[in-house]
């Protein structure tokens, strides 16, 4: 099941490192247990959207956030996250399976604003489209969720830029 050449090093394990040792894999095997090491998945999405559903569903809690109110939501995306859930910023506005769902950091955002949960991403839902023409660039002001009547969203204690 290990090694040979259906095993897991032979099918899965990078081709370009043929010295990788199954032993270290199999070590504690049995006694150590790595589950308390594991991360969690809260949502059905990747994993570095997570955060931005958080401030989502806080934001909506603390302000009494609806669809009608918003009128532009900006997220400061990491570098290194842009091009797995922000960019093509024209196919995360507007995914096209619900695979694609999956890696749209507006489309979540989105959903948790309108639909007030995030557990129905795995497929292509009505409920996020009216809050996606709010999606904003990278220039937020210091101002995440900007309302219609021009007040200002933010999570409490957290300055303007």
């Amino acid at each position: 099941m290990v090694e040979g050449r259906y095993g897991v090093v032979a099918t899965h394990a990078d081709r370009a490192a043929p010295d990788i040792d199954p032993a270290v894999a199999l070590d504690g095997l049995g006694t150590r247990w790595l589950q308390l090491e594991a991360s969690y998945k809260l949502y059905p999405c990747a994993h570095a959207i997570h955060a931005f559903i958080e401030a989502a569903g806080q934001l909506r809690a603390q302000h009494g956030l609806t669809p009608e109110m918003i009128a532009r939501v900006t997220a400061i995306v990491p570098e290194h996250f842009a091009g797995q859930i922000a960019e093509p910023r024209a196919e995360k506005l507007q995914p096209r399976t619900p695979t694609h769902a999956r890696a749209s950091l507006p489309y979540a955002v989105a959903h948790m604003l309108r639909a007030r949960c995030a557990g129905r991403l795995c497929g292509r839902s009505d409920a996020a489209v009216g809050v996606l023409g709010a999606a904003g660039d990278r220039d937020h002001g210091g101002c995440p969720v900007r309302l219609r009547d021009r007040r200002c969203a933010r999570q409490p204690g957290a300055a303007a830029r």
